[in-house]
């Protein structure tokens, strides 16, 4: 919504919000003063989602719920007196009426979540796991830490290179850099961060590579998850495999030499087509 229309509804709902006090104002400084502290936090801080603004309703529910220990306050017009102590004595009903608004809500969200995931992350932190039982050969990088943290704690990575942010970290990170870095040059820092660990890279990322992208990275691509999510978070694995010297890509390739050796010295035949039994059969006797 934009922040023209946003305002303004917003100021509505406090506005209604604040009907509920009208017999008791002492109440509304905590809640006026709550409600002002979380929206600096979202605008200031992190801006969140729907499920973060939920703690504004939750603050408008606790005050009203103590307002009813304090006696509402009286004055002698009636004109006034009167339609106050009317609404007064059935706010509560208006709370319930929005109390069943939400329950409806809720059902809305519960068959969302039914129908589509919530997040992507458990279904690539899975995959990550199954193929890459051994994480300890890899090192692990991705891009803004706000989404890439999930995949983080679904495939339980002791640490991971945020290439927005140029360190590792394993889970997020709220200073004045979230959110505020432009997307990173993904294949060089991929590149030097193989050569300074001496490792392959597993990139997690949050966005597809574009053709040039990948043509500079020189990796492949393993694995999208992009089916539709509530909140919209979409992963794409790459594989950098590093120089041919780091140990992860040496390992591999001593062990294809390996298996192929033994499977040469273990073969029953030789070169001849013959056995050894029968080799020593043919031999000549002195």
């Amino acid at each position: 919504m934009p922040l023209e229309r946003s305002v303004p509804v917003a100021a509505c709902i406090l506005g209604v919000g604040c009907l509920f006090f009208v017999k008791r104002p002492w109440m509304l400084v905590p809640y006026l003063l709550g409600s002002a502290a979380l929206s600096v936090f979202f605008y200031v801080k992190y801006f969140g989602s729907l499920r973060n603004h939920g703690f504004l309703f939750l603050l408008f529910v606790v005050t009203v719920w103590l307002s009813t220990y304090y006696r509402p306050w009286h004055t002698s017009l009636a004109r006034i007196e009167v339609p106050l102590a009317f609404w007064d004595r059935h706010r509560m009903k208006g709370l319930l009426l929005l109390g069943m608004v939400h329950v409806w809500g809720t059902w809305i969200a519960v068959g969302q979540d039914w129908r589509e995931p919530f997040s992507n992350g458990r279904d690539a932190g899975a995959w990550i796991r199954a193929v890459y039982p051994d994480r300890g050969q890899l090192v692990f990088a991705g891009d803004q830490a706000a989404v890439v943290s999930t995949v983080v704690g679904y495939s339980q990575l002791d640490r991971i290179f945020y290439l927005d942010r140029k360190e590792f970290g394993a889970h997020l990170k709220q200073d004045r850099r979230f959110g505020a870095m432009a997307r990173p040059d993904v294949p060089q820092r991929v590149h030097d961060l193989a050569a300074r660990e001496s490792k392959s890279v597993l990139l997690v990322l949050s966005y597809r590579l574009s053709a040039e992208e990948m043509a500079s990275l020189g990796g492949q691509f393993l694995k999208g998850f992009d089916s539709p999510s509530v909140i919209g978070e979409t992963y794409f694995l790459y594989l950098y495999p590093g120089p041919p010297s780091t140990p992860a890509v040496a390992a591999e390739i001593q062990g294809l030499e390996d298996v192929e050796t033994r499977s040469v010295a273990g073969s029953p035949s030789t070169t001849s087509g013959r056995s050894p039994r029968q080799e020593k059969r043919s031999a000549p006797g002195r």
